[in-house]
């Protein structure tokens, strides 16, 4: 026999027992009357049983299946400095572009002096590798910070270095330079220095 139609009916059963032996302890009822509404009881419960059993089987299905689209290769991976130096070995320098952050992917660039499509070389900024040759320029850009709320609180400015290159998908790579303006000037200059 189907587990599920023995699992249903064993429900049923129980169900009914409980609900008949609860009549008859009440009294005052005839017998035709407690099997009637134990067979009602039982009936209403084992439904809205099987549907709360099922939408939850059927929402832990889904979540199963968004997981594994999670995983899947077509979803971008979160990335760590760890993970990009796994991919891409040790770096032959590292640029800490952001020090409020440590070592956080978007506030890290590693430098790789020999490697890349064309051999001279690649940076790694937040998990995307961008040969140094296909920069053109270095730009600062200021983010201007609104008020926040009733107390007037400006939040510290926020610096970008941009990468401007000759990549179709990335022509563009803003590259987290922290709050301070004199630290991202000389991130910049850094930068400038591992280029060709």
């Amino acid at each position: 026999m189907n587990k599920k139609i023995l699992r249903y009916t064993l429900i049923l059963i129980f169900v009914f027992a409980v609900s008949a032996v609860f009549d008859l302890i009440a009294g005052g009822k005839t017998t035709e009357v407690v099997l009637k509404r134990a067979a009602l009881y039982s009936i209403s419960f084992t439904i809205l049983w099987g549907l709360i059993v099922e939408r939850t089987r059927k929402n832990r299905e889904e979540a199963d299946e968004n997981e594994e689209i999670t995983a899947s290769p077509d979803v971008p991976e979160i990335h760590t400095v760890e993970k990009m130096v796994e991919r891409y070995g040790e770096p032959d320098a590292t640029i800490v572009t952001d020090g409020t952050k440590g070592m956080a992917p978007d506030s890290t660039v590693l430098v790789y002096d020999h490697g890349g499509s064309d051999g001279n070389g690649f940076l790694v900024y937040d998990g995307l590798a961008i040969n140094k040759s296909s920069i053109t320029d270095l730009t600062f850009h200021r983010e201007e910070r609104s008020p926040y709320g009733a107390q007037n609180f400006t939040f510290p400015e926020l610096f970008e270095i941009v990468l401007n290159t000759t990549d179709e998908d990335h022509p563009k790579v803003f590259v987290n330079a922290g709050h301070d303006l004199e630290l991202a000037k000389e991130t910049m200059v850094e930068i400038r220095k591992h280029l060709p």
